[in-house]
């Protein structure tokens, strides 16, 4: 049992399936490997050590994201810097203007120093988070690219399928995160209930050529 993230589009070529699922609000109480430290209103699932926005955006990625605005910022500060310049110089060669555009040059230069130690601090932000993380966000992400397991909505567990189905889990290594630590559900609702503390299940079957849409 299991679950993936965000939207999902589940299709079924052929056979029959049944899903039980589960809210995501339910995820503490699923016996994830992982460690859930928050839900997203929108019913991301964060763990211990993967934080990431409601989006799925991470720390870095908003770090790339305010670095890349910040040079341009800087760039285009370098271009106002060159046009207020070249305004000086036609200034003092024709001698009217000549403060206003020198004041000119002075603002630009002001606007570039600004923009270019905007650069250097989120270069230095970028080096010290790289520094803590020391490689592990990307292994992180290499472990849970090769789970195994059908691919059912958020927050839910699967059983049956056409083939019996797939075993979750990795070759070799730890589980992800998402997968529960549940071999397998009871058939009673309330042996399930008990086993997952309380977490309220809704059971939905597919036939081949159907397709289930979960959102948040």
């Amino acid at each position: 049992m299991h679950h993936d993230h965000h939207d999902n589009l589940y299709c079924l070529l052929r056979g029959r399936k049944r899903l039980r699922l589960y809210a995501p609000s339910d995820a503490p109480r699923m016996r994830t490997h992982g460690r859930v430290r928050r839900v997203h209103p929108n019913g991301r699932i964060n763990y211990a050590g993967d934080p990431t926005a409601a989006d799925g955006r991470t720390a870095h990625d908003v770090l790339r994201w305010r670095l890349r605005r910040a040079r341009r910022a800087r760039r285009r500060a370098e271009v106002a810097l060159e046009a207020a310049e070249s305004e000086a110089r036609r200034a003092a060669g024709g001698g009217r203007g000549v403060a206003t555009k020198k004041a000119a040059v002075v603002a630009a230069e002001e606007a570039l120093d600004c923009a270019a130690e905007r650069c250097a601090e989120l270069l230095l932000d970028a080096e010290a988070r790289a520094d803590a993380c020391g490689g592990g966000r990307g292994r992180g992400r290499r472990r849970r690219g090769r789970r195994r397991g059908g691919r059912g909505a958020e927050g839910g567990g699967e059983e049956g399928g056409e083939e019996g189905g797939e075993e979750g889990g990795e070759e070799g290594g730890a589980p992800p995160p998402s997968f529960c630590d549940v071999p397998a559900l009871p058939d009673g609702e309330a042996a399930r209930r008990a086993l997952l503390r309380g977490a309220s299940e809704l059971v939905c079957e597919v036939r081949g050529r159907d397709a289930l849409h979960s959102v948040r």
